[in-house]
């Protein structure tokens, strides 16, 4: 394992857990990004428990694309967290599709930043 991460934004919903699942069933290290924490926490369980993952690193971090406060707080959150890759998964909702496509610019690019 290396000590970088992968971020799946996403992460609680079909696509984005079979994601996570694959990733640490390969040993990466993986950030899931969820607007609901408590999803999340339900999408980790059935993964750890369903694989027998019991010992793999899979974290979760709150994050609303619709919101510039949490996706500044994600960044924060980060710290110094190096970051392997950015499985940009979150849904996108008509009503918010802008603001959603910019908040995931800007989450990109802080991510971006952060492979270097």
């Amino acid at each position: 394992m290396t000590d970088s991460y992968i971020i799946v934004t996403g992460a609680s919903g079909s696509m984005g857990k079979a994601a996570c699942r694959n990733l640490v069933r390969k040993g990466e290290k993986v950030i899931m990004a969820c607007r609901s924490v408590e999803k999340a926490e339900k999408a980790r369980e059935e993964i750890l428990a369903g694989e027998g993952l019991g010992d793999a690193c899979l974290e979760i971090k709150p994050l609303d694309l619709c919101s510039f406060a949490s996706v500044r707080a994600f960044a924060s959150a980060l710290g110094d967290t190096k970051v392997k890759a950015l499985f940009n998964n979150a849904g996108w909702v008509a009503v918010s599709a802008y603001f959603v496509g910019v908040a995931a610019i800007i989450i990109s690019g802080i991510i971006l930043k952060k492979t270097r």
